[in-house]
């Protein structure tokens, strides 16, 4: 099931606003404005404008549900020709159980993540980019990761800033 969201998202969510959408895909169409934290722990979440996520300091991934096989089971971002600012972060979070892995994904065009990205847990995470251009000037850095971050695809893909996984694998 998709989920096309054109309204504008406003006002404050409080501590955090919660998708889950198993492996059904919610898309942002607006220029949202709305602050608080994002959680999306399920299915696919397109951010389709540059201002998607409206003043949200923070969006987290947790893969919760098990798409099935491949690198993309479990919960994925999938940017479609936007520009995130350097004032929202990424946290993507893998893990050994399904396996089950949290996707940066690159849907087409021109596109940034500028904000810094953490990831967590114990599986895989994954940055793909089919074929189109994916620049991510900020730091990558493992909090307590043990899994394997893995950068894949035949687009043009730049990691700018330092990348410290520890004792994580690249």
């Amino acid at each position: 099931r998709s989920v096309f969201v054109n309204a504008v998202l406003s006002g404050s969510v409080g501590n955090d606003l919660s998708i889950a959408n198993n492996n059904g895909t919610v898309r942002l169409l607006a220029a949202n404005t709305f602050s608080g934290n994002l959680f999306h722990s399920g299915g696919t979440l397109f951010l389709d404008n540059n201002s998607s996520l409206g003043n949200c300091p923070s969006l987290v991934v947790n893969s919760t549900y098990n798409s099935g096989g491949g690198f993309n089971a479990g919960t994925l971002v999938s940017l479609n020709g936007v520009s995130i600012p350097n004032t929202v972060s990424l946290s993507l979070t893998g893990s050994v159980t399904g396996p089950i892995s949290s996707t940066l994904n690159c849907a087409s065009g021109s596109n940034a993540w500028s904000g810094p990205v953490t990831i967590n847990g114990d599986g895989n995470v994954v940055i793909n980019n089919a074929g189109f251009t994916l620049n991510i000037p900020g730091n990558i850095t493992g909090n307590g990761f043990t899994g394997s971050l893995h950068v894949r695809g035949a687009g043009s893909t730049t990691l700018g800033g330092t990348i410290n996984l520890g004792s994580a694998e690249l």
